[in-house]
């Protein structure tokens, strides 16, 4: 019995720290920043979790980390038509963190990171 006890509770550890590493594919462009997207500073995870862990039209509208760029425009979908299975949108060098308030998109009128790697290569 004392083996069954230790075996179920490391499993239970196991699982936490697992944590919810499935979800990145439940958001445009979530391997990117992987766990961080949702977990750097737990504010747009609270705001996915809110959302039924599901993108939404309304998800994307917001600005989780209050940074002054919504999370769709972070995350390259600003009007929050990707779904589940489809193509990542965008190049991934423009994507930037919806839970990182110092992350966040270059100005209008700049070249973008990807536009800039472009032009090295």
């Amino acid at each position: 019995m004392r083996y069954v006890t230790i075996f179920a509770f490391a499993f239970a550890l196991a699982g936490a720290a697992w944590g919810h590493g499935g979800n990145v594919n439940d958001i445009p462009n979530g391997s990117v920043n992987s766990c961080d997207t949702c977990h750097l500073n737990d504010d747009f995870g609270e705001d996915f979790s809110d959302a039924g862990e599901q993108w939404t039209v309304a998800l994307a509208a917001m600005d989780s980390d209050g940074d002054g760029y919504s999370n769709g425009t972070e995350l390259l979908d600003p009007d929050g038509a990707w779904s589940e299975g489809d193509p990542d949108p965008g190049d991934p060098d423009d994507v930037t963190n919806p839970d990182d308030p110092g992350d966040h998109p270059t100005a209008v009128g700049q070249a973008s990171l990807g536009e800039t790697k472009a032009n090295f290569r």
